[in-house]
C-alpha cells in the first residue's frame, strides 16, 4: 500500500500559482546540514512494521543551486539530492524528468512559506497541496512549532508535518488499501541528540581497535526491507582517523546508496541499510579505505 501511494506522489509537481506567504523562519523548518541523521518508525494497517535511517551525506552545487544529498530517502520524497530555497520557503527534490516548467529539473515537495489554508495546485491538474496546521506538537518529548500539509491524490491522502527546528517528523496517509505513517523517534541534527538516539547514525560498538579492515556478511540475509552491515576500522597510518566509504551497487554495477562516507575513529561499527524503496534483487555492498576494498552480496526479497 505504501509503495502505491508514494510511487504516486513522486511525480506529483506542483503549480506555483499559490497564495504562500512570507515566513522570516522558514529555513528552520528544515534545517539542512551535512552530518544530520534521522530514525523513523513506519507502521501500517497491513501490519509493516520497521525502522530506517535518513543521512545527510554531503552537499553539492548543481546549477548554482545547493543541494544536500542523503542517504536513503526522507519520508514520502522519492530522491536523494534536496533543497530549500531562502527565497521562496520552497523544498524541492532534483529530478531528470516528470517535472513542471517553471523548475527545471526539481519537483516541488512543500513550500515552508506556508500559511494555514494556502494552496497550490499540482501542475493544473486539479490535484491538491494544502497547509492544514500551524499549531504545536509533540516531537522527541519538545513542544515544537509544526507546518503540516495534505496532498490529495486519486487514491487518497497524505499528511506531511514539519517541526521547527526539527524537519519532517511525521506523516499519515489513508486511501482504499488502507493506511500507515512514518514517525521521527530520534535524530542528530547541527551536534544535537535528540529522541531514542540508538542506531540514528553509524552505531559504533566498542573503542576496542581492530587489526585490520574487516567487512562482514550482512544480517539478515535474504532481508525485507532493512539489513545491518557491520565492519571493522583500524588505526590508520596517518592517525586516528580514517576516511571510510560503505555504498550499495545494483546488480549492473551502479551505486543505488551511500551509507558511510567521512572520517571515523578506530573501532567496529554497524550500519543500517533501508531498501524499501528498491526491487527485489540481488545487491552488493563495497567498503573502501585507502588502498582497502571488499565486496558483499546481499538479497532483497520483498
Amino acid at each position: 500500500m505504501k509503495k502505491i501511494i508514494l510511487f504516486s506522489l513522486m511525480f506529483l509537481m506542483f503549480n506555483v500559482q499559490s497564495s504562500f506567504s512570507t515566513d522570516t523562519l522558514t529555513l528552520k523548518y528544515f534545517p539542512l546540514s551535512v552530518g544530520n541523521v534521522y530514525k523513523y518508525n513506519y507502521s501500517s494497517s497491513a501490519g509493516l512494521n520497521y525502522y530506517y535511517k535518513v543521512r545527510i551525506i554531503k552537499d553539492t552545487v548543481i546549477n548554482s543551486k545547493k543541494y544536500f544529498i542523503t542517504s536513503g530517502s526522507f519520508p514520502g520524497f522519492g530522491g536523494s539530492l534536496i533543497r530549500v530555497d531562502s527565497a521562496t520557503g520552497n523544498l524541492y527534490k532534483r529530478f531528470n524528468s516528470g517535472y513542471c516548467s517553471y523548475s527545471p529539473y526539481e519537483i516541488l515537495i512543500d513550500s515552508l512559506k506556508a500559511h494555514k489554508n494556502d494552496t497550490a495546485y499540482v501542475c493544473d491538474s486539479g490535484v491538491k497541496h494544502i497547509c492544514v496546521d500551524t499549531n504545536i506538537a509533540n516531537v522527541l518529548n519538545m513542544s515544537v512549532r509544526k507546518k503540516a500539509f495534505e496532498r490529495y491524490n486519486f487514491e487518497g491522502f497524505v499528511t506531511y508535518s514539519y517541526g521547527y527546528g526539527i524537519g519532517i517528523f511525521g506523516t499519515f496517509e489513508f486511501s482504499s488499501f488502507g493506511s500507515g505513517g512514518d514517525w521521527l523517534v530520534g535524530a542528530y541534527i547541527n551536534g544535537v541528540l535528540y529522541g531514542d538516539t540508538l542506531l540514528t547514525g553509524i552505531e559504533k560498538l566498542n573503542e576496542l581497535i581492530p587489526e585490520k579492515y574487516s567487512l562482514y556478511q550482512n544480517y539478515p540475509n535474504p532481508f525485507n526491507p532493512t539489513t545491518t552491515i557491520r565492519f571493522e576500522v583500524p588505526l590508520s597510518k596517518g592517525g586516528l582517523k580514517g576516511v571510510v566509504s560503505l555504498k550499495i551497487f545494483d546488480i549492473l554495477g551502479k551505486e543505488v546508496a551511500t551509507l558511510v562516507n567521512e572520517q571515523l575513529t578506530p573501532g567496529t561499527y554497524e550500519d543500517d541499510w533501508n531498501a524499501s524503496q528498491f526491487p527485489s534483487g540481488i545487491y552488493f555492498y563495497k567498503l573502501t579505505a585507502g588502498n582497502f576494498s571488499e565486496t558483499k552480496k546481499l538479497i532483497l526479497l520483498k
